[in-house]
């Protein structure tokens, strides 16, 4: 099942330029779902994943999604999953702007964290056939998402986790 990206995500690593996971309307295998996680520490153990929190009040969010995005070709397909895997797993710092609660196309939420890549994962490619080419028109229910001018296109979805952490901004 494939949905309309209700949010934007955008990931901002340490010297490089700003990477946009997902917008407002993008198509999602796997919406933006965000849990929390607290955590209290009992005794000292030194390289926990605790001791990264523990500077930011021993909690997290576990942010996770899946983004869908169509390529004239399987070649182009592939290649942004992995290089968006690349630069993520080489580059697994960084701080993260989420937008959400959006009305008319704009968000009424802002917020910024820091943020820890956990997983980046190319799927397997796909053709047109899981969101299928009929007519060009957009709907904010799953069955009714259709693409313009996606037929004979690949597509390729990058399955992502990311801890966030820190003061809300």
């Amino acid at each position: 099942m494939h949905y309309l990206s209700l949010d934007t995500v955008i990931y901002r690593p340490a010297g490089l330029q700003d990477i946009v996971l997902c917008q407002y309307d993008d198509v999602m295998a796997e919406l933006v779902s965000v849990k929390p996680s607290i955590q209290i520490q009992r005794e000292g153990v030194i390289g926990s994943p605790w001791m990264h929190q523990a500077a930011r009040g021993n909690a997290s969010l576990q942010m996770t999604l899946t983004v869908v995005r169509a390529w004239a070709t399987f070649a182009r397909a592939q290649a942004w999953g992995l290089d968006l895997q690349e630069t993520l797993t080489l580059h697994p710092e960084g701080t993260v702007t989420w937008l959400s609660c959006y009305h008319q196309r704009r968000p009424s939420r802002t917020r910024t964290y820091h943020a820890t890549v956990d997983l980046v994962q190319p799927l397997p490619l796909t053709s047109d056939h899981d969101l299928g080419p009929d007519g060009p028109r957009l709907g904010r229910r799953p069955e009714d998402i259709r693409l313009p001018d996606t037929e004979g296109k690949a597509w390729a979805a990058v399955q992502l986790s990311l801890t966030l952490t820190g003061e809300i901004s």
